[in-house]
């Protein structure tokens, strides 16, 4: 169930009912992993979804404030949707010291939600899923909420890998808020 807010500009928006973002989008996050919840993060940016989500779903975008994402492709020939970024779609993200990240799009609702797969032979993870979500709060207002979920593998780099990914997450997302505006947030360890 969803809640209608009028606001005084008269413009409609869809208010969300559920604590979890996720599931506001419609996610089961079960369908792409059985991993648990280990980072989640909710920022606030005085834009709309649409002019949110480039920076978030394009790999030039979020090399442009993910301090450790140098650049990368997409890969939409494998895309339902052929020819546009979809369901199969692949995005290889060169990163800073780990190589590429594989990433494959499990679910796709532009400019609202998406959840993606990411592998690497260096990462200390398994069965990943991240789900981003766009969700408008008021007209240019915008919160995001990244939500992702993994396993550890291995001994040493499980108990780096999640504190220095929250950092670069942190600092890149809150230099995008004061780029675009809006309060930022934070990512945190679960």
């Amino acid at each position: 169930m969803t809640q209608t807010a009028t606001l005084q500009t008269e413009e409609t928006f869809t208010a969300p009912t559920s604590s979890d973002p996720v599931i506001n989008a419609g996610i089961n996050i079960n369908d792409y992993t059985s991993a648990g919840l280990k980072i989640y993060g909710e920022f606030e940016f005085d834009v709309t979804p649409e002019e949110l989500w480039p920076y978030i779903a394009t790999v030039s975008g979020i090399a442009s404030w993910f301090p450790i994402i140098l650049g990368g492709s997409h890969d939409d020939t494998t895309s339902e949707t052929k020819g546009t970024c979809g369901v199969g779609s692949k995005r290889y993200c060169k990163t800073l010291g780990m190589g590429t990240l594989d990433e494959t799009i499990l679910y796709w609702d532009q400019p609202r939600a998406y959840v993606f797969n990411a592998k690497n032979i260096f990462l200390p993870i398994k069965d990943h899923a991240g789900a981003m979500t766009l969700d408008q709060l008021a007209p240019n207002k915008t919160q995001f909420t990244w939500a992702i979920h993994f396993e550890y593998k291995g001994l040493i780099m499980r108990h780096i890998m999640p504190s220095m990914m929250v950092m670069f997450m942190n600092l890149g997302l809150n230099g995008l808020a004061k780029k675009l505006g809006g309060k930022g947030g934070k990512m945190r360890i679960i």
